[in-house]
């Protein structure tokens, strides 16, 4: 129990949603309506100069145009917007925060700060949040030039996007990156969880919803105010069109409103010290906060577990059962958004009982990641008129991704506020395990959820979370010129079907066709003796000759190069007659320089083949050897190359680097983990961190290179070693590359030598093995066969 002085409590609560004007030109900027929402909570407190006088902190929730490109900034950029507040309203806080992004963070910024003040601080501190994203899109269709700037600057405290359990490489990979769409993989898998029909989820949604456009109707702050009947939120009409499967337009989070709203907390002891009047006080209870895996890693992606421990905590920690909540406030982007909070809180969401307070994102407003803001100003100004009772505020950030939970009370809580262990609540969600997941995913596959983008009413693009036949989990997507598969799941539901999947090429596709599935794969030749077009390819007896031929590019590899690489390697291991390999580049200047950038900013789809980068930084199981012959610049992607070679000889000319850290990436293609586990970890972690050059010599003083040569000695030296390479036990090579790399997960010197792999049992049962003894015996040179 906490010194009541300490309960946090709530002192001042605004908002306000102005229309978009006639002339633009008048209409208020994100930076204006939150002061404006600012101003009103500390009116609202009923002494607003003092409590402005007295502010400490003030923190404002990230914009979305700060959030996710997304959403444009095309009006001038405020380079630091709690300062800016603070100027504006004559405060002169000593901290100011900006915010991670997400829906939840409103809720979140109440529980931490709750728990500062219990903890002993005795702030005053004002949270905030707003957006102007329906002035901005009408702005834009008008073609109207807005200056919404600030250079305010000054000490903040910027949490930065945030967006980490919200979007992975395979949504990436595979276009997935709308929250319709998202939201529509996991309000379809619900529907099949709970075996309804297309028709039967529909109605339910509607009557969901309906109930909803009740009280949006008759809120004061609303931006959409208006009441409709289920008919009209799920019938397809112009004005309600399909955005995504299962939704129309009005079943769906509206982001383009102007709203804001503003919250004022601090201790009791500090609030009776200003003079705050008792009928203001509102007091938190406690608040929860977990987190959900990414989207493809959930187990069950009908419903969140996360959801649920984040809401049984904030029950549990208050001592409140869901029959004493008097007020609730569900987040409610989409609708299964509240089935799954109803579903948590153990209360039937078609049962009558009042979801919201002000009618959810798609009536009242979806005012970027600031909704649960509102929500907490109605809970508190609802508690204020009911004098008793508590209000729960459910917030939801990402593709259900972040959860935070709120208890609020209209009375001191008797016990105080109770803090919630965030981290043993993030460690019991973490102790479910998560399907395997196959980012390269080939062959059938059997759908487990959907969803469909449509454009003007007409299916264009189908999206699928599907099984392998081993049960690995994938994301996929429609080709965009494949019309038909899009249009064949809209006419029927497709969960359960078999569908024929490709990752070679942008993304993972598939059809319901084998046929059509094959012919997504992209072309390349299919033998070694082919022209090649990003390459050039000799055979020297049993030694392959690769020769990255992009001279004018410093050999940068776009992904039809990678792709092309990839099947020469291909080729490679299967061909019994090849045994050693070489890989260099074309002309004098560079061995390879990395990525084709100019090929990424022109637009087309980036992807990587499943060998990785060159065709062999993501190769599994290799069981021949590969020689890097390093000719000049190994950059990025380059070093990657060659660092994923079994063998390095580099020209006294070469510089190898892994740049990427000074452009924001990493060297993700093998580059930090080969490279730490090739030379010491400090050595190896300078040139990570750093993203500096090294010459070939310290290359070779580190270890990582094996032989330095003059340039024009460098093929010759490369071909000498392969033929040295070559006159040995392929099967001999072959095998001890395997059985490095059976035990190469083994810490243990002895237990990996102990190990019963499969190499020792491939090479005893070896032609070569049983040739390499009779030729000993016979004092004879060998004849190896490689098998």
């Amino acid at each position: 129990m906490i010194d009541k002085h300490r309960q946090p409590v709530i002192i001042g609560i605004g908002e306000l949603c102005e229309q978009v004007p006639k002339d633009v030109t008048t209409a208020s900027s994100p930076l204006d309506l939150m002061e404006q929402a600012s101003l009103a909570a500390f009116r609202d407190s009923g002494i607003p100069d003092k409590v402005i006088e007295a502010l400490d902190v003030l923190a404002v929730v990230r914009t979305f145009a700060d959030s996710t490109p997304m959403y444009p900034n095309p009006f001038g950029r405020v380079k630091n917007y709690p300062r800016a507040i603070a100027r504006r309203i004559g405060a002169q806080p000593h901290a100011a925060i900006y915010s991670h992004a997400g829906g939840n963070t409103p809720q979140a910024l109440v529980t931490e700060f709750s728990e500062r003040i219990a903890a002993g601080d005795n702030s005053i501190v004002l949270l905030v949040g707003g957006e102007a994203i329906g002035t901005t899109k009408s702005a834009l269709k008008a073609k109207i030039k807005l200056q919404w700037g600030d250079d305010t600057g000054g000490q903040l405290e910027d949490r930065g996007l945030g967006l980490d359990s919200i979007i992975d490489r395979q949504q990436i990979d595979n276009g997935l990156a709308t929250a319709p769409l998202m939201y529509g993989l996991l309000e379809n898998a619900r529907r099949s969880a709970h075996g309804n029909s297309r028709e039967q989820y529909a109605d339910e949604m509607g009557k969901l919803f309906q109930a909803f456009t009740e009280v949006a109707a008759q809120h004061p702050v609303a931006a959409f105010p208006t009441a409709y009947s289920v008919g009209e939120l799920i019938e397809v009409s112009d004005t309600n069109p399909p955005i995504s499967a299962p939704y129309t337009r009005h079943l769906v989070a509206k982001d383009g409103v102007n709203q804001a709203a503003a919250v004022v907390l601090t201790s009791v002891a500090r609030a009776q010290e200003l003079g705050i009047p008792r009928d203001k006080m509102v007091f938190p209870v406690t608040g929860s906060n977990v987190h959900d895996r990414y989207l493809v890693q959930r187990p069950n992606l009908a419903s969140s577990e996360a959801m649920r421990i984040a809401y049984q905590a904030v029950l549990e920690s208050s001592g409140v059962s869901p029959d004493e909540i008097s007020l609730l406030d569900l987040y409610s982007c989409f609708p299964i958004a509240v089935f799954n909070a109803c579903e948590a809180l153990g209360i039937d969401p078609l049962g009558g009982r009042a979801l919201t307070l002000t009618g959810g994102l798609p009536f009242f407003g979806g005012a970027g990641n600031n909704y649960s803001m509102h929500s907490i100003v109605n809970v508190a100004s609802q508690l204020r008129e009911r004098r008793t009772g508590y209000g729960l505020v459910g917030a939801n950030g990402g593709v259900l991704s972040k959860h935070a939970v709120g208890m609020y009370s209209a009375e001191p809580p008797e016990n105080g506020w109770s803090s919630c262990d965030h981290k043993a609540l993030q460690s019991l969600f973490y102790s479910d395990n998560c399907p395997e997941v196959d980012p390269y995913a080939s062959g059938p596959a059997v759908i487990e959820t959907y969803s469909i983008d449509y454009r003007k009413g007409v299916p264009t693009k189908a999206y699928i979370v599907a099984r392998t036949i081993e049960g690995k989990r994938f994301i996929a997507h429609s080709d965009p010129g494949d019309a038909e598969t899009p249009q064949r799941m809209h006419a029927d539901d497709p969960i359960g079907n078999t569908v024929y999947v490709t990752s070679a090429g942008p993304g993972t596709r598939f059809s319901y066709s084998r046929s059509t599935t094959a012919s997504l794969v992209p072309k390349r030749p299919g033998t070694l003796d082919a022209e090649y077009q990003y390459c050039k390819i000799k055979r020297h007896g049993s030694v392959l000759e690769v020769t990255m031929n992009r001279p004018d590019s410093r050999n940068c590899l776009n992904p039809q190069a990678n792709y092309e690489l990839d099947g020469v390697f291909d080729l490679y291991e299967s061909d019994p007659e090849l045994w050693v390999a070489i890989i260099t580049g074309s002309g004098d200047k560079a061995f390879c320089a990395g990525n084709d950038l100019k090929a990424t900013a022109s637009g087309e789809p980036i992807w990587v083949p499943e060998g990785g980068f060159g065709g062999l930084t993501h190769r599994k199981s290799r069981r021949k050897p590969v020689i890097a012959a390093v000719n000049g610049l190994a950059l990025g992607g380059g070093m990657e190359i060659a660092l994923a070679c079994d063998l390095i000889v580099a020209s006294t000319e070469a510089v190898f680097a892994l740049p990427e850290v000074k452009v924001g990436l990493i060297a993700g293609a093998g580059g930090i983990q080969r490279l730490a586990r090739q030379i010491p970890q400090k050595q190896a972690l300078e040139m990570i961190l750093l993203g500096e050059s090294i010459h070939a010599a310290q290359a070779k003083e580190l270890g990582f290179v094996n032989w330095l040569v003059e340039p024009e000695q460098l093929l010759d030296t490369a071909r000498e070693i392969a033929d040295r390479l070559a006159a040995v036990s392929p099967t001999s090579v072959s095998c001890s590359m395997q059985l490095l790399s059976e035990t190469a997960q083994i810490a243990d010197t002895v237990e990996a030598v102990r190990f019963p792999a499969d190499a020792i049992n491939r090479l005893l049962t070896s032609q070569d093995m049983q040739e390499g003894v009779a030729a000993f015996t016979q004092k004879r040179k060998p004849r190896w066969r490689g098998r």
